[in-house]
C-alpha cells in the first residue's frame, strides 16, 4: 500500500512540473511575440516615408496610394479626401478589397478609424496576407501626418518560435539536470 502512495506522489510532482514547464513555454512565446512585434514598428512622425500607404476617398471609390505617389494622385483627383465618412467604414473596407484585387495585390486590407476632433481622424490601415503591414496616421480633409509604420514578413513567426524553442531546449535540460541532482542527492543521503 505504501508503494502506491509513493507512485502517486511522483505522478503528482511530475504533473505539476509538466504544467509549470508548459506554462513557462507559453509565456515565453507570448512575451517574445510581443517583443518582436514591437521591434517591427517604425516611428515615422518626423519623416516622409516613400512606401507609406494611405487610404484616399473620392466621390465614387476608395483606394490605397503610396506616399511617393500622393502628389501626382492629388493633381489627377482634386476632389479627394483623407477622411473616412462616419458610418462608411464597412463600405470603404469593401472598396479597398476590390481595389486590392484590381491591382493584383495579395492580402486583405482593412481600415479602422477614430475621431480625434472635429475634422480630424486617427486612421490605422492594415493589410494581412503573406505578411502584415500597418500604417497609422492622423488625417484631415486634405492633409495627413504619418505616425507609425509596421512591416512583418512571413518569416516573422520564426523569431518568437525560435526563441521559444531555445528557451524550452535550455529549460528542459536544466530541469533534467536539477532532477538528476536532487535524485542523486537523495540516493547519497539514503546510503
Amino acid at each position: 500500500m505504501v508503494q502506491n502512495s509513493i507512485n502517486w506522489k511522483k505522478l503528482k510532482r511530475s504533473l505539476i512540473l509538466f504544467v509549470v514547464f508548459t506554462s513557462f513555454i507559453i509565456l515565453t512565446f507570448a512575451v517574445s511575440w510581443k517583443y518582436f512585434e514591437k521591434q517591427a514598428e517604425q516611428d515615422v512622425t518626423n519623416t516622409n516615408p516613400k512606401y507609406f500607404p494611405i487610404v484616399v476617398i473620392t466621390s465614387d471609390k476608395s483606394e490605397v496610394v503610396l506616399m511617393e505617389d500622393l502628389e501626382k494622385y492629388k493633381q489627377n483627383n482634386p476632389s479627394f479626401s483623407f477622411l473616412i465618412p462616419n458610418g462608411k467604414v464597412e463600405l470603404i473596407n469593401a472598396q479597398l478589397i476590390e481595389d486590392q484585387k484590381r491591382r493584383g495585390g495579395k492580402g486583405i486590407p482593412k481600415v479602422v478609424t477614430e475621431t480625434i476632433a472635429d475634422g480630424k481622424q486617427l486612421i490605422e490601415f492594415e493589410i494581412m496576407g503573406d505578411g502584415f503591414f500597418l500604417s497609422k496616421y492622423e488625417a484631415r480633409d486634405k492633409e495627413i501626418k504619418p505616425l507609425m509604420f509596421k512591416l512583418s514578413g512571413v518569416g516573422f513567426v520564426f523569431f518568437p518560435c525560435g526563441i521559444t524553442f531555445l528557451v524550452g531546449f535550455v529549460g528542459y535540460f536544466l530541469l533534467r539536470f536539477i532532477l538528476w541532482f536532487v535524485k542523486r542527492r537523495q540516493n547519497v543521503e539514503l546510503v
